[in-house]
This record gives structure tokens, C-alpha cells and sequence, in this order.
């Protein structure tokens, strides 16, 4: 259930994202899009593309066009739920849920649970966006 809510929560994010920049990727620049545009192959195009494929392609890129030398582990850092981890240690409003023996974490993937980004007592981080997190450098699938 994560996995695909995650992949079409990505998968949206990418459309949006792009028919607002037209950026290109998902839906041609010159193509203008109405109420009674079919999406179909816009969105077969979205759901093929990994979260790796949006990292590499479009975020990395537009962040290095706006700090020139940025690289993609500084990125990755900077947006990190680690860059946060003093607010969600003492953010009370903030809950999330998983399971840690979840089979999609890996031990040393774990962060939540050992109390370095959450107090005991706090739910801990979704896992898809742990894996989606580490899941940047592997080979893309589009």
C-alpha cells in the first residue's frame, strides 16, 4: 500500500510540476493542455518514471542551475529530514507512521528508531520516503 501510494504521489508531483514549469519532461512545452485533453499518455509516462529519474532529471538540475557547484549528496543532505531533526525532536504536532521492522529498511537505513531524529515515544518516518531517500543513486527504470 505505501509503495503505490507513494508512486502515485510521485507520479502526480512530476505532472504538476512540470506542466507548471514547463519543464518539458512529461508533457511537450508547446503542447497546451485543456478540459478535455487526454492525460493517459502523460500519465503512462509519469508512473514509468522513478523518483531516481525526477531526482536526476529535473530537481537536481533546477537546485544546480540556482547554486552553481551544488552537488547532488549537499542536496540530498540539505533536504533531508536530518537537516530538520532539531524541530522534529520538539515539534509535538508532527506524527508519522511505520513499522521498524518494515522489509523495506535496512538496519543502518534506520534512523528513526534509534531515537537520533525522534524521541522515544514518537511515531516514526513513513517508509517509502526512507526508501525513496536512498533509492536516489540506484539505476532509473524509465
Amino acid at each position: 500500500m505505501i509503495g503505490i501510494s507513494f508512486r502515485i504521489s510521485s507520479s502526480n508531483m512530476l505532472f504538476v510540476s512540470d506542466v507548471m514549469s514547463g519543464g518539458n519532461y512529461i508533457v511537450p512545452s508547446n503542447q497546451k493542455l485543456t478540459v478535455t485533453t487526454s492525460l493517459t499518455n502523460y500519465g503512462i509516462v509519469s508512473f514509468r518514471t522513478s523518483f531516481a529519474d525526477y531526482f536526476h532529471d529535473v530537481f537536481f538540475p533546477y537546485f544546480n542551475e540556482k547554486h552553481p557547484g551544488l552537488d547532488q549528496q549537499a542536496l540530498i543532505d540539505e533536504t533531508s529530514l536530518q537537516s530538520i531533526a532539531t524541530y522534529l525532536k520538539k515539534a509535538e504536532k508532527i506524527g508519522v507512521i511505520t513499522n521498524e521492522d518494515d522489509i523495506i529498511l535496512k538496519k543502518e537505513r534506520n534512523l528513526i528508531f534509534s531515537g537520533t531524529l525522534l524521541p522515544k515515544g514518537h511515531l516514526s518516518i513513513v517508509s517509502a520516503v526512507i526508501a525513496a531517500t536512498w533509492s536516489i543513486g540506484k539505476t532509473s527504470n524509465r
